[in-house]
């Protein structure tokens, strides 16, 4: 639906350009003569092409910059612990806390287990609610692109540290645990972009 929706608004505004542009023509002496729906001056569609190919290196450039960035290390701090992991920025991440609406960045969780006391890893493996709970664990519902449902425990970190425009902000978000190394790549953990803004 957004997709037909934007088309059609986009179509729409390029047949308005053309139809403003190309109502009316002007005689070598300056007069109007009238509607010409096809006429477009040479040096207005000149000007247009060079406006369209800049707009169409600008946004590449911008969208390079951006897959090249795809990847980032993170600094996660609890406990007066500290772990650093690579995380995968996709857009598809649109996990939330649903008490608080927070985003959540899925870890592998031998990759943050240096974060977790013994009783913590116990009460995962186990899968203790009532434990984990205690230590203010929260439960955390996503569906994956098949549309199967998987459940997660996440906890909220007392630091969580990311770099945008090379500037290290901090990131309200939970952190949830993965036991499924390959569910990533390369990357140890996934975070949606948004995280940083």
């Amino acid at each position: 639906l957004a997709f037909f929706a934007i088309s059609a608004m986009c179509g729409g505004i390029m047949m308005a350009i053309f139809f403003f542009l190309g109502s009316y023509h002007f005689d070598m002496f300056g007069n109007m003569r009238g509607y010409a729906y096809t006429h477009i001056p040479l040096w207005l569609f000149a000007l247009l092409a060079l406006f369209s190919i800049f707009a169409s290196w600008l946004f590449s450039h911008l969208g390079r910059e951006r897959a090249e960035k795809s990847n980032a290390e993170v600094e996660i701090v609890r406990n007066g612990k500290m772990v650093r992991i690579n995380v995968l920025y996709d857009t598809g991440n649109l996990v939330k806390e649903p008490i608080s609406g927070k985003y959540v960045v899925i870890t592998k969780m031998n990759a943050v287990k240096k974060l977790l006391s013994e009783n913590e890893i116990s009460a995962l493996k186990s899968r203790n609610i009532e434990e984990l709970l205690k230590y203010k664990f929260r439960i955390i519902n996503a569906f994956g692109v098949e549309g199967s449902g998987k459940s997660y425990y996440a906890f909220k970190p007392d630091g969580f540290f990311a770099e945008n425009k090379k500037r290290r902000v901090e990131c309200d978000v939970y952190v949830a645990l993965s036991e499924a190394d390959g569910l990533f790549g390369d990357s140890e953990g996934i975070a949606n972009p948004a995280i940083i803004s």
